[in-house]
């Protein structure tokens, strides 16, 4: 199958969507402007869901028919790894592996090397993901990053099924989207930490499906139902541990080994750095003003304790940072601006050397994580009520990214976690303080702030997708809190009238019997006195009857 067969089949789903749930409104001429006014389809009410599906599939198609892939060569592959310092033995197995792909296309040479996928291999802050997207520039290709680390969930690449609440395309179909190509480089990072199983399905096997060559011509997404051609995506995969990655996707893969940099290599790249930090965030402004010394840059280095450079980056942003600071009380007092000189005095004043940390045993580790549950463990009982459990959540409308957790975007707290995640985990606190003891005062609290909750969520409700589903938690987590209060008021209704005897008790008890007493002596009264009445009258009559026998016998 090729990309025209892909649009042929997507153009086919959008004509099936639009006969089964929408209808066609025919135009007409304005009788007052004389316009003539286009016919358009109206979907129907309660197809929200498929009129989405409609959109996507549309926005899917444009990118199938666009492509940025030039012919690749070495001369583009040298410029790009031309900022890409070291690895000179890795820069020249992976030229050699892009270019004898572009031969054997050529040559039409069927060859078990063709097709490898390439996999960086490495400590974190070595250049994995900057290699890859050089890949992507030497090829002029656009460039999309997934990361599956924490997430055994296959539907992340495959998309789950659209009747389900969150669901949502899958990572795949979603970068074609966002590249607007149909030919992107896809890194998928961190695949050693990728669980192995998951009630939905393996991600190995899902990887390996969209990695094989002969298979991935036939890709088929959950979410949107449609078999789509995606061999023409290149794919690079990152790891930290080559060990995890499971053995049937290591056989698919050309392993690149990207060791840790030494002193003189993180000092050159220490100088890249600096320059692109001034690029990016400042516009190169004053940076004819910034000088470091190369002890400065040495004594630097030696406080990150890292093969890569993720640490030594962090730190000499936080130094340009305190340069802009000290620029800035200067303007701040009308004073000119001063070149400032970064010595290793300086260093050690801006970033202090940080105590080093005595490595834990595995014994030290577990009593530590022992007594950090029994600290918790007593903090709920004798901690005070905190009305931060029950406070709706505080989240930017615009801030989101991808949760490995939920296998969707979410929206983003003020500290840059994920609202639902956040959500969770406050429900699970709120819940585990209510017992018998404080029921009535979490109670009252709960009720005066359930209303906020319940505005909150039906304010979300008519939003966007992610806030949709934070309107669904929300929801959720309500019920759970008052299913929680009932469970509660249950246990404690139960307890009550099977341990509570005291002196009302008996009272009650006596009481009771001696109104049974009295009742029966009136009930027994009654009897005889109706008996004796009775026998009486009988008697009575009796000697009358013998009366009158005995005179008529006379």
């Amino acid at each position: 199958m090729n990309y025209q067969e892909t649009i042929d089949r997507l153009e086919k789903k959008q004509d099936q969507l639009l006969n089964d749930h929408a209808k066609w409104k025919p135009g007409y001429t304005d009788i007052f402007t004389g316009q003539q006014i286009p016919g358009e389809w109206q979907w129907n009410y309660g197809s929200d869901k498929e009129k989405s599906l409609w959109w996507i599939l549309n926005s899917l198609k444009e990118s199938y028919k666009k492509t940025f892939a030039q012919e690749i060569s070495r001369d583009s592959i040298n410029q790009s790894f031309a900022e890409v310092e070291g690895f000179a033995k890795q820069k020249e197995d992976i030229e050699n592996i892009l270019m004898f792909e572009r031969y054997a296309k050529a040559k039409n040479i069927n060859s078990t090397q063709k097709g490898r996928i390439l996999c960086f291999v490495g400590p974190p802050g070595t250049g994995k993901t900057f290699f890859a997207e050089k890949i992507a520039e030497a090829m002029s290709r656009k460039f999309y990053r997934i990361n599956v680390g924490g997430t055994s969930n296959p539907q992340v690449i495959t998309g789950s099924e659209p009747n389900f609440v969150g669901s949502r395309v899958g990572q795949i179909v979603n970068a074609i989207r966002e590249t607007d190509s149909r030919d992107p480089v896809i890194l998928i990072d961190e695949v050693e930490k990728g669980g192995k199983s998951h009630q939905e399905g393996n991600l190995t096997d899902a990887l390996l499906h969209i990695l094989d060559p002969e298979q991935n011509e036939e890709f088929t997404d959950h979410y949107i139902n449609v078999t789509v051609d995606i061999s023409e995506i290149t794919f690079i995969l990152t790891a930290n541990d080559l060990d995890k990655i499971p053995s049937p996707l290591k056989s698919r893969l050309e392993i690149i080994n990207l060791k840790g940099y030494n002193e003189e290599q993180k000092a050159k790249i220490s100088r890249i750095i600096i320059d692109k930090t001034f690029k990016k965030y400042y516009d190169n402004a004053n940076k004819e003003l910034f000088e470091i010394e190369e002890e400065a840059l040495k004594t630097l280095i030696s406080k990150t304790k890292e093969e890569g450079v993720r640490q030594l980056k962090q730190k000499i942003e936080e130094i340009i940072r305190w340069c802009f600071g000290q620029w800035a009380r200067q303007n701040e007092k009308g004073e000119t601006e001063t070149k400032i000189v970064i010595n290793k005095e300086k260093v050690n004043e801006i970033i202090p050397e940080e105590p080093e940390k005595k490595e834990e045993t595995e014994e030290d580790k577990l009593r530590k994580h022992i007594e950090e549950l029994e600290k918790e463990n007593e903090d709920l009982k004798k901690r005070p009520l905190s009305l931060q459990l029950f406070k709706p959540l505080e989240f930017s409308e615009n801030n989101k990214e991808y949760c490995p957790r939920h296998q969707k975007d979410t929206l983003r707290s003020p500290q840059k976690t994920c609202v639902l995640c956040e959500l969770e985990e406050k429900t699970k606190q709120f819940t585990s303080i209510i017992d018998k003891e404080n029921y009535e005062t979490i109670q009252k609290i709960w009720q005066e702030q359930k209303e906020a909750w319940i505005e909150q969520s039906s304010k979300l409700q008519n939003g966007s997708e992610e806030q949709r589903a934070l309107s669904q938690q929300i929801k959720s987590s309500i019920r759970d809190i008052d299913k929680k209060f009932r469970q509660v008021q249950k246990d404690s209704s139960q307890d009550t009238s099977q341990n509570k005897f005291g002196s009302e008790d008996v009272v009650w008890i006596i009481g009771g019997g001696v109104i049974l007493l009295v009742f029966g002596y009136y009930l027994g009264w009654i009897f005889t006195k109706k008996f004796k009445k009775k026998k009486k009258k009988k008697t009575v009559s009796a000697l009358y009857n013998q009366f009158r026998t005995s005179r008529l016998v006379k």
